[in-house]
């Protein structure tokens, strides 16, 4: 009798345990708990319940990378109940045509015109710029979006864009798509400006 018990209770917190484990977000390594809350005020209002959400985007020419594609998207999300919006970019980083190849980061307002300068300048560092062996310059900004200029260990340079929290993808692109990238955050910001 004692073994059955035993081994019911074992079996039931096996299933509880399992079950509340499967419930938690993939998170990268060093991330606290504090994190899989939103990070910009675009997640926060997308989590708004009971009232009609409306989101108005404007799309930019899709930016080619070697293993991918980048989309840059000028966003606006209004509430219809309390008439509050918030608008900033959506950057959509893809490396093929699953749902599961594709991650998004937002990025507000507030943060585009330190996040251009930040392009500005990585885009401009160059070997000369640290005595030591290897160099990355690296932006990124409050919700994963990244845009890195580094050097391999054969000296060559390589510019690596990164989106989403748990699942980042990273495409890679030339100093081209780079000016592209930069013009196209240059441009949502004007439509953002207008609004």
């Amino acid at each position: 009798m004692k073994i059955r018990v035993f081994l019911f209770v074992t079996a039931l917190s096996c299933l509880i345990f399992g079950s509340v484990a499967a419930q938690r977000p993939n998170q990268v390594p060093f991330v606290n708990e504090q994190n899989a809350k939103p990070l910009t005020d675009l997640e926060l209002f997308q989590d708004s319940y009971g009232s009609a959400l409306v989101k108005g985007f404007t799309e930019f020419p899709r930016i080619r990378g070697t293993n991918g594609s980048i989309l840059i998207m000028a966003v606006e999300f209004r509430n219809a109940a309390n008439k509050s919006s918030v608008k900033g970019v959506a950057v959509d980083v893809s490396i093929g045509d699953r749902p599961t190849d594709k991650a998004r980061s937002f990025i507000d307002y507030a943060e585009l015109d330190a996040l251009i300068k930040g392009i500005n300048y990585v885009s401009k560092v160059d070997k000369d710029s640290t005595r030591l062996q290897n160099l990355e310059a690296i932006f990124t900004t409050k919700c994963e979006f990244s845009v890195s200029n580094y050097y391999t260990f054969q000296g060559e340079p390589r510019i690596a864009v990164s989106a989403g929290r748990y699942e980042p993808k990273t495409v890679f692109i030339d100093k081209g798509g780079q000016t592209s990238l930069l013009g196209a955050l240059q441009q949502a910001k004007s439509v953002l400006d207008e609004l």
